[in-house]
């Protein structure tokens, strides 16, 4: 039998006091490491399509919500985008914009999430452009705009819309028609977010272009003549409604 001193013994007892408050003190960090690792994905019913001399850009508000118990490194976020059960591209967040009136997005570059915390962010997804398709339609964008900039010293007097020689407006015309993807129909979408660690995070949704949005995206094409670094444009962009 054991001693009913060694109950008695107030070292004994402080020995036991002192591990329940160790267990209190770490029972948040058990709790948080007990939850696993768990990210939430959140989209923004509407998104925005627009282009660039017709390579394909869209905007998506994105949540992302760390219900797990330990940080979770957001590598990369990705859209894969099919028609028709066809690939018809895959674009990448390149930036996202920090408020919801900043003129200017943020490059985007993975960051820890930490447990409990949230990310919410307007999400510009766009290619990445062969370094050679990209440097083409800049050089035709700066020989549009130069060109009128060169019509307008000559004839500073004219308050009017100066347009490019049409040769020049042909080519950018011509680059934009290569680049364009967007048709008439439904099309089908999946983000995918690449972590460290691995969390399998994915959402698909629909969302469907109509003949009236196709056009006002290819007439952006109009607005060529004018340049782009004398403000006559508009920027042409439709809304979207999705739907899962």
């Amino acid at each position: 039998m054991l001693d009913q001193s060694f109950f008695l013994n107030l070292n004994f007892w402080s020995l036991i006091v002192a591990f329940f408050a160790l267990l209190v003190s770490l029972f948040p960090h058990i709790k948080h490491l007990l939850k696993g690792k768990k990210i939430d994905l959140d989209i923004h019913r509407k998104i925005i399509v627009y282009h660039w001399v017709g390579f394909p850009s869209l905007n998506i508000h994105l949540g992302l919500f760390n219900k797990g118990g330990t940080k979770v490194n957001i590598k990369s976020i990705n859209l894969k985008i099919t028609k028709d059960g066809n690939l018809v591209t895959t674009l990448k967040c390149q930036g996202f914009f920090e408020t919801s009136v900043s003129q200017t997005a943020n490059t985007f570059f993975p960051f820890d999430l930490p447990a409990d915390d949230s990310w919410t962010h307007l999400c510009w997804f766009a290619m990445d452009i062969d370094r050679n398709r990209e440097q083409k339609a800049k050089n035709a964008i700066v020989a549009v705009d130069m060109n009128i900039a060169e019509k307008i010293r000559a004839n500073a007097v004219n308050s009017q819309p100066i347009e490019a020689e049409s040769e020049l407006v042909d080519h950018l015309v011509s680059l934009h028609n290569q680049n364009f993807i967007w048709e008439t129909g439904e099309y089908f979408a999946e983000i995918q977010v690449e972590t460290n660690p691995v969390v399998n995070i994915s959402k698909k949704f629909r969302f469907t272009l109509y003949e009236t949005e196709v056009n006002e995206l290819n007439n952006y094409t109009l607005e060529y003549k004018y340049g782009f670094a004398y403000g006559h444009q508009k920027n042409k962009f439709v809304f979207s409604q999705i739907s899962d």
